[in-house]
C-alpha cells in the first residue's frame, strides 16, 4: 500500500513538472513570435555586432534596415537604420531644388550614442531650419580618420551645400585630421 502511495506521488511530481516544462516552452515561442512580429534584431548591452558590420575600407559601417534594442543602466532605446545604412531617414542622392543640405561626419559622439533618434542634435537641427535636411553619416566604433572615407563611400558629399565634422575631444587627439 505505501508503494503504490509513492508511486501515485511520483506520477503526479512527473505530471506537474511536464505540464511546468510544456507551459515555459509555450512561453518562449510566444515570446520569440513577438519579437519577430516586433522586428527587434537585438537586444544588448553592447550590440554594434547587430547593426554594425566591419568593412575593410571604412572599419564599421551601419548595416541598412536594421533594428536595435539598446539598454544600459540608464537608457532604453530603439534605433533605426535606413535602406541607405544611415540613423537617419532616407534621402534621395540629388538634393531638391532649394533645400539646403548639412552632411554631418563623426564618430559615436555625434552618432549620439543612448539618445533616442528625435533627441539627435541632426534632428533638433533639422526641425529648426525647415528649408534643411541635416543627413547625419556618423557611426559608432569610427576614429577620427573614418568618416571622410563613408562621406565619399556614401556618394553624399557632391550634394551637399555644408559638411560638418563632429567627434569627441578624445577622439581629437587619437588621430590626425
Amino acid at each position: 500500500m505505501r508503494l503504490m502511495a509513492k508511486l501515485r506521488a511520483l506520477g503526479i511530481n512527473m505530471l506537474v513538472l511536464c505540464a511546468s516544462m510544456a507551459f515555459t516552452l509555450l512561453v518562449l515561442e510566444v515570446l520569440e513570435g513577438l519579437v519577430r512580429i516586433l522586428r527587434l534584431d537585438a537586444a544588448s548591452k553592447d550590440p554594434i555586432n547587430s547593426f554594425c558590420e566591419y568593412n575593410e575600407y571604412l572599419g564599421w559601417k551601419l548595416i541598412p534596415n536594421t533594428r536595435t534594442i539598446f539598454k544600459g543602466k540608464h537608457h532604453f532605446e530603439v534605433d533605426e537604420t535606413s535602406q541607405q545604412g544611415l540613423r537617419d531617414c532616407y534621402y534621395p542622392a540629388a538634393r531638391e531644388p532649394g533645400r539646403h543640405r548639412i552632411l554631418v561626419l563623426g564618430d559615436p559622439f555625434a552618432w549620439y550614442w543612448g539618445v533616442a533618434q528625435n533627441e539627435c542634435f541632426t534632428e533638433s537641427i533639422e526641425r529648426r531650419l525647415a528649408d534643411t535636411d541635416v543627413i547625419n553619416t556618423s557611426v559608432p566604433g569610427y576614429s577620427t580618420q573614418r568618416p571622410k572615407s563613408c562621406s565619399i563611400t556614401n556618394g553624399k558629399e557632391s550634394s551637399s551645400n555644408r559638411i560638418w565634422y563632429c567627434c569627441s575631444s578624445s577622439g581629437m587627439t587619437l588621430g590626425k585630421i
